[in-house]
């Protein structure tokens, strides 16, 4: 674009020779006579050009001659035709002298020629530069309209970093507000924690309405010591109601050495498990009880059992056993259809009523008022899963079996006679001499193992209490209690 704007310069400057107004309107003319070419055409040869340069060059030197012979003018010669500018300040200082009619005549000729001459040039020039000109503006259109757009998108960081930054003023005070806001949750928070703690310290119940073998777990609401007396009163009374008895004579096709398999399975599978001491105590609750009132096959029996431990984990474990799991451990005897029926059957023959006081629910009890050691504990223990084998212990109440065997647990420590302590007489209203018949019933029990049909051993519950876990209770002396007076005799 400069290159082209010079040569339109310095052909306007050496045409006219110092008369721009004769120039302009040959130009003009020229111009007008000349008909424009189109902007798309094909550009002119480079061998034309220069021609035309050329010719140019030489009319304004001829031009340049006529007008005066002064030492500028001939300076002005020899200089290159691209140099316009100092050419015309050279002309503008050494105006020509006054020119002649002739003289005039033949130099308007010869403007108007070269005039004519550089018109064409400079039309050429014009054309190839807006031929440039268009092919710059669209490039610039081109690389401009990203850049826009950039720009745009950018303008909404822009205008939030601008917002941001006029809001930083109240930011200190914005943090300040949420700093004070926060440490007055705090403080409410702690005026309500000192507040409930006075109101549970004024609710807790007298030591004097706390049973004296509850004040140890006054202070602990799991222990729940200011309603334990009458939980145990409410057991006392469910217990007649739903203890099962002895009902093998009503069964038709199982008896009492299938139970006693049956229980002894349970065990292992207990053991096995890894599960709660409840869960037992509540699966044997549940055999019993659906067996009262059902006639159960023998090929039913396993699914009544392990059914009944399923329900069992369902109501005391935090994690129950699946049904695949009791499928599995059937050896898939029975299929998921049938556990889950049958789980539906036992329900609805228990009306579901689950919530029911067994052996443990009093053994825990009994050992916490004797003060029980953990050697006592599992002694009691062991005595009290033996007796969950025969059938023939269910002619005693829970309560009594429990009592039982703590009575007994105590002997090989405290003797006979402080075995049963005033406090465990006082609180189960029953004298150690109403505890001998079921203690001699229980002894009995574990001095004859259980033998199958086939003289196998069930000896799951001793194995289990040969373990480490449980001190190896199971190979500690039986006690033994005096004889009783034979009456015919005397």
């Amino acid at each position: 674009m400069a290159r082209s704007s010079g040569r339109r310069k310095a052909a306007t400057e050496s045409g006219g020779g110092g008369s721009s107004s004769n120039s302009s309107s040959a130009r003009k003319d020229a111009a007008e006579a000349a008909p424009r070419k189109m902007r798309l055409r094909r550009r002119p040869a480079l061998a034309d050009i220069s021609a035309a340069v050329g010719n140019n060059q030489g009319s304004g030197a001829a031009a340049g001659a006529g007008a005066g012979s002064k030492p500028g003018a001939r300076k002005t010669r020899k200089r290159k035709a691209s140099d316009s500018g100092v050419a015309a300040a050279a002309a503008a200082q050494d105006p020509p002298p006054r020119p002649t009619s002739g003289h005039r005549r033949q130099q308007a000729s010869s403007a108007s020629s070269s005039s004519a001459a550089g018109t064409a040039v400079v039309s050429e020039g014009e054309d190839e530069e807006e031929e440039e000109e268009e092919h710059d503006g669209r490039r610039q259109r081109q690389t401009r309209a990203p850049r826009r757009a950039s720009r745009d998108a950018s303008a909404p960081s822009h205008a939030g970093r601008s917002s941001s930054s006029r809001k930083g003023s109240g930011g200190s005070e914005g943090l300040a507000a949420a700093a004070a806001a926060a440490a007055a949750a705090t403080a409410s928070l702690i005026a309500e924690a000192a507040a409930r703690e006075a109101r549970l310290k004024r609710c807790k119940v007298p030591p004097s309405e706390v049973s004296e073998h509850d004040v140890v777990d006054r202070d602990d609401p799991i222990a729940c010591a200011e309603y334990a007396m009458d939980m145990y009163k409410r057991y006392k009374e469910l217990e007649e109601k739903y203890t099962p008895t002895v009902y093998m004579h009503t069964q038709v096709d199982i008896n009492c050495k299938m139970r006693a398999i049956l229980i002894d399975w349970i065990v292992e599978v207990h053991l096995k498990f890894k599960l709660a001491d409840p869960t037992l105590y509540l699966t044997c609750h549940i055999i019993d009880r659906f067996c009262m009132q059902e006639n159960v096959h023998r090929s039913k029996l396993q699914l009544v059992g392990v059914t009944a431990l399923l329900i069992a984990c369902k109501y005391e474990e935090i994690f129950p056993t699946e049904v695949r799991d009791c499928v599995y451990i059937t050896d898939h005897a029975y299929t998921r259809e049938e556990v889950l029926e049958m789980e539906q059957t036992i329900l609805r023959r228990l009306k579901f009523e689950l919530t029911v006081p067994t052996q443990w629910t009093f053994l825990v009890r009994f050992l916490k008022i004797a003060k029980a050691t953990d050697r006592q504990h599992h002694r009691a223990q062991y005595y009290l899963e033996r007796c969950l084998q025969e059938h023939e212990a269910l002619s005693f109440r829970p309560s009594m079996l429990a009592a039982a065997s703590v009575f007994l647990a105590r002997i090989p420590d405290s003797g006979i006679k402080n075995a049963w302590p005033d406090a465990l007489a006082k609180f189960c209203n029953t004298p150690r001499e109403g505890l001998e018949c079921c203690a001699r019933l229980m002894i009995k029990f574990l001095l004859d193992e259980p033998v199958t049909a086939s003289q196998r051993h069930l000896v799951a519950v001793k194995k289990k209490f040969l373990g480490e876990r449980f001190l190896a209770v199971a190979i500690d002396d039986l006690p033994t209690l005096p004889r009783k007076p034979n009456i015919a005799s005397n």
